[in-house]
């Protein structure tokens, strides 16, 4: 299966919205988003 591709991240003051296109076993790669707060990326990453 080819890897996910082309990230993109915007931030905003209150959260971050990340988008990728994810594979697929039939090769398509639709486009996915997940919203994350703001909060919860700053704890992830220890700042």
């Amino acid at each position: 299966m080819p890897p996910d591709r082309y990230v993109d991240v915007l931030q905003t003051a209150n959260h971050w919205y990340i988008t990728w296109q994810q594979s697929q076993p039939d090769l398509s790669q639709p486009l996915v988003m997940n919203v994350v707060s703001r909060e919860e990326v700053e704890e992830l990453l220890g700042t």
